[in-house]
């Protein structure tokens, strides 16, 4: 499941205007305000006769998704590194989101998703568990309200020390 994340900023005099979600939306957006608010804007009183004249300028381009780098099945991936608990879990969702899904940031929502996809149990509150991650652990940082990025840390964990070698697993009998 790939997710298109594109963005789009434009500019008009000392206004910003960013748009970022799915390709199909920032398309949407960026059409309203080329051809809603930005007449709007410069017919306002308000606005200073050398702003008015400005013509806006599209400082980003709609941004195409990007590509995940191979097709690994996200089932294959959570079996291979063997997360202990919530936590580690957690890490290997969120690492595979970045990976393969091409996504640098992620909510409570996309977690949720892999839980669903790969079929194991979510913890009671799944947006808690990132939140105590990432005040305990240091393994994610906040990005934008309600999003979250890994931390150099947090990519550690799941590349280099996930699978834990079976000396520090408790057998099971």
């Amino acid at each position: 499941m790939e997710q298109e994340i594109s963005r789009v900023k434009v500019k008009f005099g000392n206004l910003d205007f960013e748009v970022e979600g799915a390709q199909s939306f920032v398309k949407e957006c960026l059409g309203f305000i080329e051809e809603k608010v930005l007449p709007l804007l410069s017919t306002m009183p308000q606005i200073p006769a050398e702003l008015a004249k400005e013509q806006p300028k599209i400082v980003g381009a709609v941004q195409e998704p990007t590509p995940p780098i191979k097709e690994v099945p996200l089932f294959n991936f959570y079996k291979e590194k063997k997360p202990s608990g919530h936590d580690e879990t957690v890490m290997v969702f969120a690492y595979y989101l970045k990976r393969y899904e091409g996504l640098n940031e992620f909510s409570p929502t996309d977690i949720e998703r892999c839980y669903d996809e790969v079929g194991v149990r979510k913890p009671s509150r799944v947006r808690q568990t990132i939140i105590n991650i990432k005040n305990n652990k240091g393994w994610l940082t906040p990005s934008k309200r309600g999003f979250y990025r890994l931390t150099n840390i947090g990519e550690n964990l799941v590349v280099q020390d996930l699978p834990r070698d079976s000396g520090s697993e408790k057998k099971k009998q």
